[in-house]
């Protein structure tokens, strides 16, 4: 009988094989059928809470349930937040947990950030619940200028999601006058979608990857000829950053 560490380094750990058998049920299309609502959330958060796990089949377990979650949510058309919210009420307040969650000493990112973001940026907006909104764009704000670039791309995506198809131009315009404060070092103007006290650098570049993103959506939304030059103008004030922060 093997015990101990050397036991951990030849066999996969219980939980980690419970896992893969969660795997099986969610990604299986004659199996997943049995599965309820309320049985997905408690599925989720296993999933999600085990990328900080210390043993490694554990987390490669759970990275793997979280692959077969993410398209079982989603479907074939894109859901939006108040679809998922409300088909899984438990999700929401989950989800903003692990966007402020505080991450030990020794790490510079939470185990489940990351998996978090990677869940929310696929979710399209809705404006049936301005206060989910509010909530997820003010947890968002504070990762904008995470020091891990893949949290700050990750965080301009999740950003569409919670705010409105009918305010993209304005917001696209805001971003636009942040990130022009933030290029200017000596600006008191006050920094909407941007967090003091992280390096001005990180938001200024989570800043503009969110100004891409919402161009992108711009291209998708009616808009009049008016609108596209106020945002033409608003996007031509950021070419000054390009030649002095390169």
């Amino acid at each position: 009988v093997v015990v101990g560490e050397n036991y951990q380094e030849i066999r996969d750990m219980p939980q980690a094989l419970a896992m893969h058998i969660l795997k099986s049920l969610v990604n299986d299309a004659s199996l997943s059928g049995g599965l309820q609502p309320e049985l997905m959330v408690p599925i989720i958060r296993l999933s999600i809470d085990s990328f900080s796990h210390p043993d490694w089949s554990i987390r490669n377990a759970a990275l793997q349930l979280h692959g077969a979650i993410i398209p079982r949510l989603m479907g074939q058309t894109c859901k939006t937040t108040a679809e998922l919210f409300h088909k899984l009420p438990g999700l929401e307040p989950f989800l903003l947990n692990k966007l402020t969650e505080e991450t030990e000493k020794c790490q510079l990112i939470s185990g489940g950030l990351i998996p978090s973001l990677t869940l929310i940026c696929r979710l399209s907006p809705s404006s049936c619940n301005e206060s989910f909104n509010a909530s997820f764009i003010a947890c968002l704000k504070k990762l904008i200028g995470h020091p891990v670039v893949q949290v700050r791309q990750l965080t301009a995506k999740s950003l569409l999601a919670f705010v409105p198809l009918f305010k993209t131009k304005s917001t696209t315009i805001l971003l636009c006058e942040d990130a022009e404060a933030l290029a200017n070092v000596n600006s008191q103007a006050p920094l909407r979608l941007c967090i003091r006290g992280l390096s001005r650098t990180n938001s200024l570049h989570g800043c503009i990857l969110a100004i891409d993103e919402f161009l992108n959506r711009c291209k998708d939304v009616a808009l009049s000829v008016e609108d596209w030059e106020i945002i033409r103008k608003a996007v031509s004030g950021l070419a000054k950053i390009e030649k002095e922060h390169p």
